[in-house]
């Protein structure tokens, strides 16, 4: 018999709250947490890559230009057969 039968509803819940926290984070962000919780360097040698990539690869943000967008909202004309 179970002490709490609603602990697994409790444990998942609380896991879907450190998730949602989790994706607000950075990949910088998410670095430095993974060297706080494990130690410089330490284990999630995969996550680590997989973060240093996405740092590395992620371009530096620009403004999209107004004419730009205004160009794409207009419809092209439509040849009738």
């Amino acid at each position: 018999m179970r002490l709490r039968p609603d602990a697994k509803e409790d444990r998942q819940k609380t896991a879907r709250e450190r998730q949602a926290a989790y994706n607000k984070l950075s990949p910088t962000q998410k670095l430095a947490r993974l060297d706080e919780t494990l130690g410089k360097d330490v284990g999630a040698v995969k996550q680590r890559a997989k973060l240093q990539h996405i740092i590395n690869a992620k371009p530096p943000k620009q403004e999209k230009s107004k004419e730009k967008s205004d160009k794409s909202k207009e419809k092209k004309p439509q040849k009738n057969s």
